[in-house]
C-alpha cells in the first residue's frame, strides 16, 4: 500500500468498556481506542480528521468524542460519511484517501455467521448490536462521500457462537443507510475466527491483538503513513503462533480482504464474464501461506539480508502481466496480487513460472501439491458465493448426505464444508462436492452455473434429479386408534380413522369405524396397505398404547408372509392425547415453531437427554430444553402404569415434538445415550425415521428394534378428527 500525508487520513476508534449490562464491563477497552486517537495525532492527522467513541474521561484537546451507544455509532458513521463533499462550491480541506478504524469491545457470532459487536446501551433483555458486514458495506459504499478508496480496519473482538452463549435476551440491531458499492479496497483484521473467543485480560487490561495494532504501528514515520500489510501478516502470525506454541490463547486472527468495486478481486467463469464479486482473500490464505513455504525452501539461498523470505511479488506481477508492464499491479502488495491471480485465472501460469525453481524430486512434488490445492481453492470460491443465504441446517444437512461424517457438526461452515469435500474422490457425477452443492441448490432454490460441475450435461441432469429425488414428498398413513376412555390402559371397544395422503394433494379421511377388536383393528389398517409400497406409516395413539408396539404389529396378505410394519416401511408414533386435550395442543403447537427456528440456526443442537424419572423433574427439563429432540436415557415403565407419573407422558404434556428412547432393558443409561446419540447424529435431523427404519430392516445391532420415536411434526400429521363426545 502506498504512501499517505496525515492530512489525507480519517480515523475511527472505538473503545466500549462500560455497558448497561454490567457483566459486560471490559477494562480498558476505552484506553485502547483512545490511545489509537493519540497515536493518530502524533503522526500529524488533523484532530478534526479523528472521530473517538469510548466511555472514557480523559479529554483529547481538538477531538471529538461520541458515547459508544447504538444510535452514537450511527451518528458517528453518518459523520464519517459526511465530511468531505467533492460537489461542495468551496473545498476547504483535501480529501481523506485512507480509512484507519479500531474497535475494541464485546462481540460475538449470531446464527447464519454474522460477527456483530455489541454497542454501550446493551443490557438485560435489549443486546444492542451493530453487524460487522453493516458496518463495512457502509464504509464501502456511496452513501460516503469523497474517495477513501483504501481501508484498514482493525475489530479486537470475540465471535463465539451464539448458542454457546446460552444468552436469553435477543439481539437489538439496527439498519444503516447502505448506498451502492463503490470501489474500495478494505482490509479487514479480525482478533479471532469464528467460534474463537479473543483473549482479554480485565486485570491488566490488555489484549494480545490489540498490543500487537500498536506495535505494528509504531513502525510508521511520524509525518507520513505507509501502512505495509505484509509486514502486519507476517508479525501477527509469529504472534499467536508463539503464544499457541507457549500454552497461550488459542485464538486465531484472520483476515478478511475485499474489493467492493470487484475490479481487483473477481473471479471470472468464462472469458469475460465475471462471476464472483468481493471477494475476500481468507479464500485463498492459507495457499498463499503455502506458496511462500514452498518458496522459501525451494530458495537455497534462505532469507535474503534483512532476514526476510526471498520476494515472490515478481513472481506474482510475471503471471499478471501480459507483455506490456501495468502500472496498475505493480504497486500492489503480495496478498492484492494473490488475489488478482485467482481473480483473473492466472493461477496455471503462475505454476509455468515457479516450474524452474523446482530443482530436486521433492520441490516438484510439493509444487504438484501446490498447484492441486491453489485450484481447488479457486473452484471452492467460485461456487460459494452462490449459496450466501444457506443457514447452517442447509450446510449440515447437504455434508451429511454427501459425505455422513462431519468431525465438528458446530463449526461446520460452507467454507469449511468446501474445502474438506473438494479433495474427495469419486466418479464424475458422484463426487462428494458436486453431491453436496446440487443438495443446497436443491434447499436454497439457487443455481451453480453448469460449467463449474466439469461433467457432462447427462450426468449433470442426472446429479440434480438424484437431489430432487431425496426431497420428494413420501405417501403417508396415518391411523388414530381410540380405546378405553381410562387414559392408563389401552383396551377395547376401539375406533379407528384411516387418514392417506398423497404428495402434492391434502389430506384424506379413507376409513373410520367402530367397536373393534384388536385383531380386526390390525386387519383394517392392512385393508390400506400395499406390499412394496414405500409410504410413511403413523400410529397416532394414547400413551398407553405405546407398550402394544404398534410399529412392530405385522402385515401379511396372500402375498406376503407376516411381516413387522417397521421392517417395510417407516413408522412412527404420534401423540392421541394431543387431539383429546387442548392445553397439550396449545404446548405442543406453541413448542414445535421454537424448535424448528432453533434446529435451523443450530443443527448441532440435536438430543437433550432427561436421565430422571419423576414427572415433574421431565416437565421442568424438558421445558427448558431448546433442543430439537429429547433423549430418555432409561426404559420407560410398561402397563400398569399411572398415566400421571409417567416420564413420557410429562414430556408429551410439556409440549416436546420429538421423544426418543429404547426398550433394551439390559442397557445402562451410559449405553443407551451411545446408541441413540450415534442413531441422531448420522445424518440429517428430519431424516431420522429413515435411518431408523433402515436399521429395522437390516436388524444392525438389533438397534433398530429397541428404539422407539415419537415425530410429532404438525405439518406431516392429518387435522383433528371430529369426534363428538370425546
Amino acid at each position: 500500500m502506498r504512501t499517505f500525508g496525515p492530512d489525507r487520513v480519517l480515523v475511527i476508534a472505538v473503545g466500549i468498556d462500560e455497558y448497561r449490562r454490567s457483566a459486560m464491563r471490559l477494562s480498558g477497552a476505552a484506553a485502547y481506542a483512545e490511545r489509537f486517537a493519540n497515536w493518530a495525532l502524533r503522526q500529524g492527522v488533523p484532530a478534526h480528521n479523528i472521530m473517538l467513541a469510548s466511555g472514557g474521561a480523559d479529554r483529547i484537546p481538538g477531538i471529538r468524542r461520541w458515547e459508544p451507544t447504538q444510535a452514537g455509532i450511527i451518528d458517528l458513521l453518518r459523520d464519517a460519511a459526511t465530511r468531505y463533499d467533492p460537489e461542495a462550491t468551496v473545498l476547504r480541506e483535501p480529501a481523506p484517501e485512507l480509512l484507519l478504524m479500531y474497535w475494541c469491545g464485546h462481540g460475538l457470532l449470531q446464527p447464519g455467521r454474522k460477527r456483530v459487536l455489541f454497542t454501550s446501551d446493551a443490557e438485560s433483555g435489549a443486546l444492542r448490536v451493530h453487524l460487522v458486514e453493516e458496518i463495512r458495506n457502509y464504509l464501502g459504499s456511496t452513501t460516503v462521500k469523497g474517495a477513501l478508496a483504501d481501508q484498514i480496519i482493525f475489530i479486537d473482538a470475540c465471535a463465539d457462537f451464539y448458542h454457546e452463549q446460552h444468552l436469553n435476551e435477543r439481539l437489538v440491531r439496527t439498519t444503516l443507510n447502505i448506498g451502492d458499492p463503490k470501489r474500495v479496497r478494505q482490509y479487514v483484521l479480525h482478533s479471532t475466527s469464528e467460534g474463537q473467543s479473543a483473549d482479554y485480560d480485565n486485570m491488566t487490561r490488555s489484549s494480545a491483538f490489540s498490543d500487537l495494532i500498536f506495535h505494528w504501528l509504531a513502525t510508521m514515520t511520524p509525518g507520513e503513513l505507509a501502512p505495509d500489510i505484509d509486514t502486519l501478516n507476517t508479525m501477527v502470525r509469529a504472534r499467536f503462533d508463539e503464544l499457541t506454541a507457549v500454552g497461550g490463547t488459542a485464538q486465531t486472527p484472520v483476515w478478511q480482504v475485499e474489493d467492493t468495486g470487484g475490479a481487483s478481486y473477481v473471479l471470472r467463469d468464462d472469458p469475460g464474464r465475471e462471476i464472483v464479486e468481493s471477494l475476500p482473500f481468507r479464500h485463498f490464505e492459507k495457499s498463499f501461506a503455502k506458496l511462500l513455504e514452498w518458496w522459501t525452501t525451494a530458495q537455497r539461498a534462505g532469507t535474503t539480508d534483512d532476514g526476510a523470505p526471498p520476494d515472490i511479488r515478481p513472481r506474482l506481477i510475471a503471471a499478471l502481466r501480459r507483455g506490456a508492464p501495468d502500472p496498475s499491479i505493480d504497486d500492489l502488495d503480495a496478498t492484492e496480487l494473490v488475489a488478482r491471480v485467482f481473480s483473473v485465472d492466472k493461477v496455471e501460469r503462475l505454476f509455468e513460472i515457479l516450474r524452474p525453481f523446482a530443482t530436486t524430486d521433492q520441490s516438484i512434488l510439493d509444487l504438484l501439491s501446490l498447484r492441486i490445492q491453489w485450484f481447488q481453492d479457486l473452484e471452492v470460491a467460485r461456487v460459494e458465493q452462490h449459496f450466501s443465504d444457506a443457514t447452517n441446517q442447509m450446510i449440515l444437512n447437504a455434508y451429511l448426505r454427501a459425505h455422513p461424517s462431519v468431525p465438528d457438526r458446530a463449526n461446520l461452515s460452507i467454507t469449511t464444508a468446501l474445502h474438506e469435500l473438494a479433495g474427495l474422490p469419486g466418479r464424475d457425477g458422484k463426487k462428494p462436492l458436486h453431491r453436496f452443492i446440487a443438495d443446497l441448490e436443491e434447499s436454497t432454490k439457487r443455481t451453480a452455473p453448469d460449467r463449474w460441475f466439469g461433467i457432462s450435461d447427462g450426468q449433470l441432469a442426472a446429479l440434480r434429479r438424484d437431489a430432487e429425488e431425496s426431497r420428494k414428498e413420501s405417501r403417508r398413513i396415518v391411523v388414530d386408534i381410540v380405546g378405553s376412555r381410562d387414559m392408563n390402559r389401552f383396551e377395547p371397544p376401539f375406533e379407528i380413522d384411516v387418514h392417506l395422503y398423497e404428495p402434492g394433494g391434502s389430506w384424506v379421511l379413507e376409513h373410520s369405524e367402530g367397536e373393534l377388536s384388536l385383531p380386526q383393528v390390525r386387519a383394517a389398517l392392512n385393508m390400506f396397505l400395499v406390499p412394496g409400497d414405500d409410504c410413511v406409516l403413523g400410529f397416532r395413539v394414547p400413551r398407553a398404547a405405546f407398550d402394544e408396539i404398534p410399529e412392530a404389529w405385522e402385515f401379511s396378505d396372500i402375498f406376503t408372509a407376516p411381516t413387522a410394519h417397521w421392517r417395510l416401511r417407516q413408522t412412527l408414533l404420534h401423540s392421541a392425547e394431543r387431539l383429546r386435550d387442548p392445553r397439550l395442543r396449545g404446548n405442543w403447537i406453541r413448542r414445535h415453531p421454537r424448535i424448528r427456528t432453533r434446529l435451523a440456526d443450530h443443527p448441532d443442537d440435536l438430543l437433550f437427554w432427561i436421565e430422571h424419572t419423576e414427572p415433574e423433574v421431565v416437565r421442568n427439563k424438558v421445558g427448558d430444553s431448546k433442543s430439537a429432540c429429547i433423549g430418555m436415557a432409561f426404559t420407560p415403565a410398561t402397563n400398569g402404569f399411572d398415566v400421571r407419573k409417567d416420564p413420557l407422558m410429562a414430556a408429551i404434556v410439556v409440549g416436546a415434538p420429538y421423544i426418543m428412547w429404547s426398550t433394551h432393558d439390559g442397557d445402562d443409561p451410559v449405553t443407551t445415550e451411545q446408541r441413540l446419540s450415534k442413531l441422531i447424529g448420522e445424518g440429517p435431523f428430519d431424516e431420522l425415521p429413515a435411518r431408523l427404519h433402515y436399521r429395522r430392516q437390516n436388524n444392525a445391532e438389533q438397534l433398530g428394534n429397541a428404539v422407539r420415536l415419537l415425530w410429532d411434526d404438525p405439518g406431516l400429521l392429518p387435522p383433528q378428527p371430529y369426534r363428538p363426545g370425546m
